[in-house]
């Protein structure tokens, strides 16, 4: 039975606590409208400063714009890294801390890890639409939670041997969520959890 790249990462979620941050006080929160989020694409590596993202995908009303912008870029560069390392299936790629820690790389090597061992390579250029969802705390936040509806349509399996699409892995739109957290002056994906198709519309 094959599987798609993103239920390689639904299904192989691991059981851990969310990252404690020094995050004391109120926190700041705005309902996620996914049917108006816009859509970025990302076809390799994103860099975590000028990808525009204050005016694309940034909450209006969202307290402290310049942390909300950096953790969204941190998010998009996170799965730059998984796309670009995915074109191989490398999990022991190095990039793939560049913006990931804890049980998010834990996520991230484990699919590929999957897909490796399957003998498969994932191709394609994968949407994604995130939408903060609350920050901690509401001034100068040091962690950023988000959710996303993960468009697979067109990131899909193929046989490393041949070079042949797989059969038996559609693509589809996965429901996501994530926690961003910036530790030592970076932001980082810390948390990452994505279902199953069909999840999200």
């Amino acid at each position: 039975m094959r599987i798609a790249p993103t239920a390689r990462l639904a299904t192989a979620v691991f059981v851990a606590a969310i990252v404690a941050t020094a995050c004391s006080g109120g926190s700041s929160r705005t309902r996620p409208s996914l049917a108006s989020a816009p859509i970025t694409e990302v076809t390799g590596a994103v860099s975590a400063s000028g990808t525009g993202l204050a005016t694309t995908t940034a909450t209006p009303h969202m307290s402290n714009d310049a942390a909300v912008t950096e953790a969204l870029a941190s998010y998009l560069a996170m799965w730059g890294d998984m796309v670009e390392a995915a074109k191989t299936a490398n999990y022991s790629s190095p990039r793939l801390a560049n913006h990931a820690m804890s049980q998010a790389l834990q996520l991230l090597y484990g699919g590929l890890m999957s897909a490796h061992d399957d003998g498969v390579v994932i191709l394609g250029k994968p949407l994604f639409a995130p939408m903060i969802t609350e920050t901690k705390p509401a001034s100068d936040p040091v962690a950023v939670s988000l959710v996303d509806c993960m468009d697979g349509s067109d990131w899909l399996e193929y046989s490393a041997k041949t070079g042949k699409r797989r059969d038996g892995n559609p693509g589809g739109k996965h429901h996501a969520t994530a926690t961003v957290g910036k530790y030592l002056g970076v932001w980082k994906v810390a948390t990452l959890k994505v279902d199953g198709p069909g999840t999200c519309g």
